[in-house]
């Protein structure tokens, strides 16, 4: 796996949204809307690495990382939407009254836990 100028220049701005998020999460003053732009920033930094390290030698020597470049940009709008009603509203409703944006994300009957289990031919517990 090389490393051309490129890949050195996306890495650093990965590096640079994850240092930019921890200082936000730790900040006092609005707290709640920092901590979700925080999450954005660090979703948007992995996104960026994983696009800019999306080759074959990068996915053949790392798998599990082959389709999540295809989910991650589900999650922008959900957390643009949150954020933004935290920074607008002065009493902003609690994160699990819009757990409805997030829905396909917190599949909680383990149907897709028993799906993948049966496409890689593994075994899986439902969970209960």
């Amino acid at each position: 796996m090389s490393l051309s100028v490129l890949k050195i220049i996306l890495l650093a701005g990965g590096l640079q949204g994850v240092i930019l998020g921890f200082l936000l999460f730790s900040r006092q003053a609005n707290q709640a809307a920092n901590r979700v732009f925080a999450v954005l920033l660090w979703l948007l930094s992995v996104h960026l690495v994983l696009v800019g390290f999306d080759n074959r030698d990068f996915m053949m020597r790392f798998p599990h990382f082959s389709h999540l470049t295809w989910v991650l940009p589900a999650l922008y709008g959900p957390l643009a939407l949150v954020f933004l009603r935290r920074m607008t509203q002065l009493a902003p409703r609690t994160f699990l009254a819009g757990r409805a944006l997030f829905h396909p994300f917190s599949d909680r009957s383990g149907a897709s836990i028993a799906l993948l289990a049966a496409i890689g031919g593994g075994q899986a517990r439902l969970p209960r």
